[in-house]
């Protein structure tokens, strides 16, 4: 345990020291926010206006922006979820280059808790940058009007969390096979411009044909960023309902549900919140052995 508990601060702090990293970790959200301000937030407004055709007048430009600023948010944590965890976890082909990993695999701590102290660092401060990001962005919402819970707050931390450790798990399996950062850093710029895309951070997964919806959905991040939208869109999508009249009100709650992707779905057929998280939880488990058994054979000595 000692062991394990010193390899996944090493692993932390040398994460926190290194400023580029952080940056770079941060970069595919941050540009997504610029993008969101510039014309991204145009379509989904678009998107939102479509929706509620001849109910303008019961709905204020502030309440169609919140929606609009709450699906945002969520492509925001789904890309950090990856970038961040993708950015801890390259501290592995780092020692691996520097032969770094060489100098622990001489020592008795064994590979299982080599490569466990890497995925727990990545999933901790995963964890930790996005629950910031969470609570900054869920606070702004509440001042522009949104109306969250304690309950809800730790339903996020729930979801961040989920995230947070299938995320590191399933990117380890491909760092796993990288041997120098110039090839990590390649696959890092492939993940930065497509992720957002897979996500439906860019444009919503609804705009996609059935097909390539189910690809994305294979994906624990996605099925995890939709669980978070999900959470975050219910809220002001409520408040926002409320002001309709009884006959436009279940009409617009189901053309945001379906238009926003606020649940994930298969060949067609939704999938409900519980199957989702249960989705993920199946892949972690069967994730974490397959990391054991080729850290053990990627990993040797000489």
């Amino acid at each position: 345990m000692r062991s394990f508990l010193g390899l996944t601060g090493r692993n932390c702090l040398v994460y926190v020291k290194d400023k580029s990293t952080v940056f770079f970790s941060m970069l595919t959200p941050i540009l997504l926010f610029l993008l969101y301000f510039l014309f991204l937030k145009r379509t989904f407004l678009a998107g939102i206006e479509d929706v509620m055709r001849g109910l303008e007048e019961f709905l204020t430009t502030e309440d169609v922006s919140l929606i609009a600023d709450a699906v945002f948010l969520s492509g925001i944590l789904g890309c950090a979820l990856l970038t961040i965890s993708y950015n801890v976890l390259s501290l592995m082909v780092a020692d691996r280059e520097r032969k770094v990993v060489m100098d622990v695999l001489a020592t008795p701590v064994g590979r299982g808790t080599v490569i466990l102290s890497y995925l727990t660092s990545a999933a901790l401060c995963t964890f930790l940058m996005t629950c910031a990001i969470a609570a900054i962005g869920m606070g702004i919402l509440m001042a522009g009007g949104a109306s969250y819970t304690p309950a809800d707050f730790l339903r996020m931390a729930g979801l961040l969390l989920l995230g947070s450790v299938s995320s590191a798990s399933v990117l380890c399996i491909f760092l796993m096979f990288f041997r120098s950062m110039s090839a990590s850093g390649a696959f890092m710029g492939l993940l930065s411009a497509v992720s957002g895309f897979v996500i439906g951070a860019y444009i919503p997964l609804s705009s996609f044909s059935d097909m390539v919806h189910s690809v994305c959905n294979l994906l624990p991040a996605t099925e995890v960023t939709v669980l978070i939208r999900n959470l975050l869109v219910s809220a002001p999508l409520r408040a926002a309902a409320e002001k309709l009249p009884e006959m436009g009100r279940e009409l617009f709650e189901n053309g945001i549900r379906d238009g926003f992707c606020l649940h994930a779905s298969w060949m067609g057929e939704e999938i409900s919140a519980g199957r989702s998280a249960s989705y993920v939880m199946i892949v972690l488990a069967v994730t974490i052995p397959v990391l054991a058994a080729l850290y053990r054979k990627n990993y040797k000595l000489g």
